[in-house]
């Protein structure tokens, strides 16, 4: 878990880096949700053909090639552009803090069971 959270810090560290701020971030964000949007609206309308061509078959191919890269663009620009106003709102820190918190108590208690700082029984 840590390699992962290192590994986003790091991305963000890099994009700050090339001259990225938050409203470049969410334009991307943006930018990417409306592509995404219309590579599934492709993919949709080939696989709506019943009797498909080997054209038609690469081109559907091609479309759901495009969607799988968009969407996997579209997870990247997200974890950013959330780690970003997390830490901007300053409570990226906190979180990192309760979430460990949260799992001492977990294994401090005899059935492993705590939930926002409320034992169940």
């Amino acid at each position: 878990m840590n390699d992962a959270e290192l590994n986003k810090i790091s991305a963000l560290n890099a994009a700050l880096n090339k001259g990225e701020t938050l409203d470049s971030m969410r334009r991307r964000f943006t930018e990417l949700t409306e592509r995404e949007r219309e590579a599934a609206q492709t993919v949709d309308q080939y696989a709506r053909i019943t009797r498909r061509t080997p054209e038609e078959n690469e081109k559907l191919d091609a479309a759901r090639s495009l969607h799988n890269e968009l969407c996997a663009k579209l997870k990247e620009a997200s974890e950013m552009l959330d780690m970003a106003e997390r830490i901007a709102a300053g409570t990226y820190v906190q979180d990192l803090i309760d979430q460990e918190n949260e799992k001492k108590f977990a294994a401090s208690i005899p059935n492993g069971y705590y939930n926002a700082g409320t034992r169940r029984r």
